[in-house]
């Protein structure tokens, strides 16, 4: 949990665990092993990104440490005519952090792609 957000962002909003959602169920060690030995085998989808023919918009918080920006910025490289947004400050829970930015990013992007969509039909 320490890891999902910057730590002077973490010192600005000292209740941000508090309005994150909850979960009575802790993982056993077996499990989170587990799930640790399934991404580190998982060959990822890397070589077939390029094949991808769909708009896509990749979002990514510029100090995330757990998917690291240099990341998104080599996905968005595989895909032609990716979108990428970086949010300075922001961590790999960046939907916390700026939620209502984010919420505004995809509502353009998803605005501009409908606007191609109808203006290719005509």
């Amino acid at each position: 949990m320490a890891r999902l957000f910057p730590d002077a962002w973490k010192e600005l909003h000292p209740d941000i665990y508090s309005r994150l959602p909850s979960t009575s169920i802790t993982p056993s060690a077996e499990v989170i092993g587990r799930q640790y030995k399934a991404l580190v085998n998982w060959p990822g989808t890397r070589e077939r990104l390029a094949t991808l023919n769909k708009e896509t918009l990749v979002i990514v918080g510029q100090d995330d440490r757990i998917t690291p920006p240099e990341q998104a910025m080599a996905t968005v490289s595989l895909i032609e005519g990716a979108w990428l947004t970086r949010f300075k400050g922001a961590d790999h829970w960046l939907m916390y952090q700026a939620g209502k930015d984010m919420a505004s990013v995809i509502e353009g992007f998803l605005s501009v792609q409908g606007d191609l969509i109808l203006s290719s039909q005509r």
